[in-house]
Order: C-alpha cells, then structure tokens, then sequence
C-alpha cells in the first residue's frame, strides 16, 4: 500500500527552500551506486539525510550527505553509528546546519519509506522528505523531485500518517550558480566540449569590448565638450611636497607622494567633471577652474 495522499498537500505552512547542490549530491550518489553496479542489474535505490536550517517558516536545504542502511523483510534499517558519525563531522565543519529530513530515489512512496522516515524523527521531530525519480520521463516538463511531509489523515475511518507533499522553491547562491553551469558544460568524459570553450571565450570577448566601447564612448564625449567650450582639458597641479627629496628618509614618502599623485590622476579620467581636489600631500586637480 502505498502510504501517501497524493491528492492534497502540506498544511503545516512552511516554506521549503532546495539548493541545487542537493539534487547533485543525489544524484552524483545513484550515479556511482548504478555505475559501479553490475551490467544489467536493477537500479539502485540510494538513502541519505538532508542538511539545512529553519528560519520561522522558512526550511532552507542546503546539502546532504550518504546513509547506509540494511535490507530487512520489514524495509530497511538505517545505520544509526554511521549517521552520528556522519552529523558529528558536518556539525564541525557547517555548525548552523541540522538534519532537517532524508532523500531517497524511487518511482513513488512506498510503505518502507514511512518506516525510514520514523526512524529519522529521532533527529528531527518534524523531518522532510525528498524524493528523487532517476528514470526519465519524457513527459514530465518539471523536476523529477518532490517534498513530503507527513500528516495525520483518516483512512476509512482509522487514523494513519501519511504522506502529504509540500511545495517548494529552488534557491541559488552566486557560487552555486556558477558551480551548476559548469556542471552542465561536462561532458561524460569529464571535459568539456570545444564548442562550450569557444561559446565561453567569445562571451568573455565580447564582454571586454563592450567595456572598452563605453571607455571610448566616454572619452569621445569629453572631448566634444571641451571641443565646445563648455569644459576645459583636464589640469593637473603638483604644488608641493613635504620631505619630497631623494635622499635620506623623504626618499620613501617622495615615492608614496608620486604614487598617489598617479592614482589621483587615474582616478581623474573616469569622472566627466572636477573641481579642486586636494591631498595630504597637496596634490591638485582641477577640471573647471585651476585652485585658488
């Protein structure tokens, strides 16, 4: 019997939030379980525990890790000692993150997988579950992946838990978002292909021109106006120096003097416009009117 009702969904209200790096971690693991498996045999179906953080109502999952686990005639049995040890080391390296569920690769809920999920309420009193379908489906236009909590629902008049799903949302970071892309560049060999380098270098390409065609663009509309009357060519005045000598120890600070007397003229030709600038070491700019 398969211990889920499909046809309603979570009213616990809370918002679930899944990382791209899970479903990778996911299926990275059936992936090398399936591999390394014998020609011709079944699939196999992989366990793990779900790592994140509950803000309010707000779930974030943010990464996972593998569960071991053992075949019985009454479903599977997790390795208690393995997943310990397991928390203990993500608890050293990620301390805001708990165990906030399980996953587990499969078609559809089945009975066994409500036994696992008691087993994971020792770790989390209220855990979500994560169910990844590996067999493709042509017909399915969204991910292969849904959320489950569990509910207390009237069977034929006897109350059972069951499975409800919930909804959720993907959320990326900056450097997910990069890791997953090139991900999605890797070919099976583990390189990518020549047309994904060449995509990649003409984009950084025409990115380096656009920039230099508004460098350009700036310039050019500077001048014009100077060309105008309305500015003046950019004047730049050294007035003094203190300790600006070469010997001794003014040698240092003449040195630093000049450095920033460079960076302030740098500086300078990004801006369409100046007045009096002045420095600790009376370095002047002016693009309207010279210093008074």
């Amino acid at each position: 019997m398969v211990n889920a009702d499909e046809g309603k969904h979570s009213s616990s209200g809370l918002e679930f939030k899944l990382h791209p790096l899970v479903l990778i971690n996911v299926s990275d693991h059936f992936t090398r379980l399936k591999a390394n498996g014998p020609a011709g045999a079944q699939p196999p179906m992989v366990m793990g525990c779900l790592l994140g953080s509950q803000d309010g109502r707000t779930v974030d999952v943010s990464n996972s890790f593998e569960m071991k686990y053992t075949t019985a005639d009454d479903g599977w049995q997790i390795d208690h000692p393995f997943l310990l040890k397991k928390q203990e080391q993500y608890k050293t390296v990620f301390p805001k993150q708990d165990i906030v569920g399980w996953y587990c690769t499969g078609r559809q809920v089945e009975e066994r997988h409500l036994a696992v999920h008691r087993q994971v309420l020792q770790f989390n009193e209220s855990p979500v579950f994560l169910l990844l379908n590996p067999f493709i489906d042509h017909a399915r236009k969204d991910l292969p992946v849904d959320v489950y909590e569990t509910e207390l629902h009237a069977v034929d008049g006897v109350p059972q838990t069951v499975f409800v799903k919930a909804n959720y949302s993907m959320e990326t970071s900056d450097a997910e978002r990069i890791g997953v892309d090139q991900v999605a560049k890797i070919l099976p060999s583990g390189k990518a292909s020549g047309s994904e380098q060449l995509n990649a270098h003409l984009a950084g390409l025409h990115s380096a021109i656009k920039m230099l065609s508004g460098k350009l663009g700036a310039i050019q509309q500077h001048l014009e106006l100077v060309a105008q009357g309305e500015l003046t060519i950019w004047g730049l005045g050294w007035w003094s120096c203190p300790n600006s000598t070469w010997d001794g120890s003014g040698k240092g600070r003449y040195t630093y003097a000049v450095d920033a007397y460079r960076g302030v003229y740098c500086a300078a030709s990004t801006v369409a416009r100046w007045e009096t600038y002045y420095s600790k070491y009376d370095v002047y700019l002016w693009a309207v009117s010279p210093p008074r």
